[in-house]
């Protein structure tokens, strides 16, 4: 206990005196007495301490040392927030160690002690630590798989939401293109319908103001063209009455013709018969030369003959242009009957009474 006590004053008086030497103090007491005693006192707490460190406690360390090397092993309870002296008294309780007020002393062989039970401790903790990697391993893994797929299912979800974005814009943009070109395609068709409509419109319009003009026009000169006819017809129809009146001159020359025309062809067969006679059978130079005569004469009369028929054909073309001209004369009449029963301003009466003075 005395030497527990010097150490213990030895320690307070370090801490409030200044080193000047290694192991030289001064005191901060004034008096000489005090400092003569502190030397004695402090002599023979070196030489208590030498004494004790011979005796069993080879080993000095203070607190901080202590419990830094020792502290998280030998009592990890009392490391959070404990100060040092407090962990070190645990540990005293615990492996029944000595301490005092600054350094905790140690027997020989307790350090090598300590030192095997913080390598136990610390290879047991290794162990641990390495038994835990595979599982800390799985959980990075995993963790790092969850974010992986996390960051999938955003880059999905937002690809998704960006895409239904851009496909609802797309389809409101095709939408107002559609109803823009549509509504553009009405108006243009709208405008060429009315346009089409106008000029329809003008043309029947200009067709009806034509066409009325033109049946004015026609009907105008539908009448002057009937009143011509009607005139020229008469005209024509004069001449056809006096060439009716010398066709019946002509039917007695035709008639007087077609029987000299039976006479001469009596004749021709006569002759004939008297040439093939002569020509063949006689001999005589006299009745030769009379059958000569015979049939010069006889293709005289045969040149007449051919006159004849030149005559009748010509009589006979006469008759049929006599034909048409009453036929052509018949349509015309009737043509200009219509015309002048058509025609404005002319009766029935007055028409019947010209037609029928014309004809006398």
């Amino acid at each position: 206990m005395k030497f527990i006590s010097a150490a213990t004053a030895r320690d307070s008086t370090t801490t409030t005196t200044c080193t000047s030497r290694g192991r030289c103090y001064t005191t901060t007491t004034t008096t000489i007495n005090s400092r003569s005693a502190n030397i004695v006192e402090w002599s023979k707490g070196v030489l208590e301490a030498i004494r004790i460190s011979c005796v069993g406690y080879p080993t000095k360390r203070t607190f901080l040392e202590f419990v830094d090397r020792f502290g998280k092993i030998l009592a990890p309870d009392f490391m959070n927030g404990s100060d040092e002296k407090a962990v070190c008294a645990a540990i005293y309780d615990r492996m029944s160690l000595k301490g005092y007020q600054t350094k905790v002393f140690l027997r020989a062989g307790q350090m090598a002690e300590l030192d095997a039970w913080r390598t136990k401790v610390l290879s047991n903790a290794a162990k641990l630590i390495q038994r835990q990697i595979p599982y800390l391993a799985r959980k990075l893994y995993q963790s790092m798989r969850r974010e992986n797929a996390t960051i999938r299912i955003q880059k999905k979800t937002r690809s998704y939401i960006a895409r239904k974005s851009y496909t609802e814009l797309w389809l409101s943009a095709r939408i107002m293109q559609i109803g823009l070109r549509a509504m553009v395609a009405r108006n243009a068709y709208r405008h060429i319908r009315r346009s089409k409509a106008i000029t329809l419109i003008q043309t029947q319009w200009r067709l009806y103001k034509e066409h009325s003009s033109y049946k004015l026009q026609k009907k105008a000169t539908v009448v002057l063209q009937s009143l011509r006819r009607g005139r020229l017809g008469r005209k024509e129809l004069r001449k056809l009455r006096m060439a009716a009146r010398e066709t019946g001159a002509l039917k007695e020359v035709k008639d007087k013709l077609e029987k000299k025309v039976e006479e001469l062809t009596w004749r021709l067969e006569v002759e004939k018969r008297m040439r093939t006679i002569s020509t063949g059978y006689c001999y005589n130079p006299k009745i030769r030369r009379v059958c000569l005569s015979l049939c010069i004469w006889i293709d005289l009369e045969e040149a007449k003959g051919q006159e004849i028929a030149k005559l009748q054909s010509a009589l006979q073309e006469m008759q049929e242009k006599l034909d048409e001209a009453h036929e052509a004369m018949t349509k015309e009449i009737k043509g200009a009957r219509i015309a002048i029963e058509q025609a404005p301003g002319f009766s029935g009466g007055e028409l019947h009474t010209r037609v029928v003075d014309n004809s006398q």
